[in-house]
């Protein structure tokens, strides 16, 4: 017996022709392929699971907002590595040998040969909802949930070894998986279960939107305290790449819940602003992504006493106050232009000298024949400089609020001449594209260069923006 597993050793099985490739982090063989995986959809993971298995996932309070969806996998072949628990392993009657270098601690690889018949992938049916269940019961929802099922026919090869003896037989995973029979001795990859009926095979995870159960922040972060002197508030940032730009991002986010409560910003504060916004307490979370890229996300707690609310009110007051000097003396200036051209003087108006009326013809040739075009009417204000651009850019920066920000633009450029690059510029004076496109409405109708969109729509980042601006300038 001994002389016949030496020859078998030696003795070289074709196999098949499978590419190399690391594990994927987030595909995981299902412990039992079934025709019917509806019910593991929303199901969380347990936290700081590292081998995934779906039988182990549980159904909580919050997984009642996730629901499912089939959709068709278009018969695609594929050849991928998957990962399974060792526990799975067992349950598919695969001997744990020779490993691929499994990603997670107590998993082992696999790879896979398959037709894609179809994907169930979990739907959040009211993320609002669902984020509401998320910060409310932490403990009815963890960073991790089954996302979605994988459907299809195909086989699973496990990674060889030379020790294993010849004949070891399989044990088929229920519901429809074929065990090969006997395990042949190869290098590389060994068939070791078939499915060849459509079943769910595979299974990945998601995470979770608005979790905070990983976090070691204190209860602030979800409740923060009350005061009766002023304001207390906890900024949050989106995940980041850094932790310095989480908690940057964290500040701007509770200096623009201070100006939404107040009604001003925080420069607004004179010297009579008290301590300003005191930053009390921070809390960094980190995760990492499906891809195993680190990530940060900031929270701050910040008191703001009620002395900084005053002195801010009382600044905004008199800033809204000077931006309706700014104004005044811009629409005074643009009726000045308007009177000047009437009267023919060809003053000069924003940089920009006013024609003549009529021009006299040389000696002996008809007035007619020399009489320049007519000249189309020009807006309030005259054609817009390059000047006239960067000091409107700085009024409008200056403005708090949107309609602030759209009344100074109104007052300094609707309907006067202008390029589609100096309307490019201006848009880019307003933090949201939804004034970017009414300030565009605005603009419009004086561009000279219509035609050239290209300035224009490039400031707009989304592609619905882009074709929203595209729809105006037509």
């Amino acid at each position: 017996m001994l002389v016949l597993l030496s020859l078998l050793a030696c003795v070289k099985v074709p196999t098949p022709s499978l590419p190399s490739a690391s594990p994927g982090s987030n595909v995981w063989l299902r412990s039992s392929f079934d025709a019917d995986a509806s019910s593991y959809v929303g199901r969380f993971v347990p936290q700081g699971t590292k081998a995934l298995d779906e039988s182990a996932a549980m159904p909580l309070a919050c997984s009642r907002f996730i629901t499912s969806r089939f959709v068709d996998g278009g018969g695609v072949k594929l050849s991928e590595t998957f990962q399974a628990s060792t526990e799975v392993s067992a349950r598919l009657g695969v001997p744990t040998v020779g490993t691929a270098g499994g990603t997670g601690a107590g998993s082992q690889s696999f790879r896979v040969e398959y037709t894609l018949t179809g994907k169930l992938i979990a739907e959040v049916s009211d993320p609002e909802a669902f984020a509401a269940c998320c910060k409310a019961q932490p403990d009815q929802c963890s960073d991790r949930f089954i996302g979605e099922f994988l459907q299809g026919t195909g086989t699973v090869y496990n990674a060889s070894s030379r020790a294993i003896a010849a004949d070891a037989k399989l044990a088929s995973p229920a519901s429809g998986v074929g065990g090969d029979g006997a395990l042949k001795n190869t290098q590389d990859w060994q068939k070791a279960v078939e499915f060849p009926n459509p079943v769910f095979f595979a299974f990945k995870v998601t995470k979770t939107p608005y979790n905070l159960q990983a976090s070691a922040c204190p209860a602030w972060v979800r409740t923060p305290p009350t005061t009766t002197d002023g304001l207390v508030i906890v900024g949050t940032s989106k995940e980041s790449k850094s932790e310095a730009a989480a908690r940057k991002a964290a500040l701007s986010d509770a200096q623009r819940q201070l100006a939404m409560s107040t009604g001003a910003m925080a420069t607004d504060a004179g010297p009579d602003g008290g301590a300003g916004l005191q930053t009390k307490e921070w809390c960094v979370e980190t995760r990492v992504t499906d891809a195993g890229d680190p990530r940060w996300i900031g929270h701050v707690l910040v008191s703001v006493p009620q002395v900084t609310i005053d002195s801010m009110r009382r600044g905004a007051a008199v800033r809204e106050a000077q931006q309706e000097r700014e104004i005044a003396e811009m629409r005074a200036a643009a009726s000045a232009a308007v009177g000047g051209a009437a009267h023919g003087t060809g003053h000069a108006t924003a940089g920009i000298p006013v024609a003549p009326a009529t021009h006299a013809a040389p000696t002996g040739v008809p007035a007619a024949a020399t009489a320049a075009p007519p000249t189309p009417p020009v807006a309030p204000g005259g054609a817009m400089t390059d000047a006239d651009v960067s000091a409107l850019v700085g009024t409008i920066g200056k403005a708090a609020f949107s309609s602030d920000k759209l009344a100074a633009l109104r007052a300094g450029a609707a309907g006067r001449p202008l390029t589609a690059t100096q309307a490019a510029s201006l848009l880019r004076a307003f933090p949201f594209s939804a004034d970017q496109l009414e300030a565009l409405r605005a603009l419009a109708p004086g561009l000279t260069d219509r035609a050239n969109t290209a300035p224009i729509v490039a400031v707009f980042t989304f592609s619905t923006d882009k074709e929203k601006a595209a729809a105006i300038l037509r």
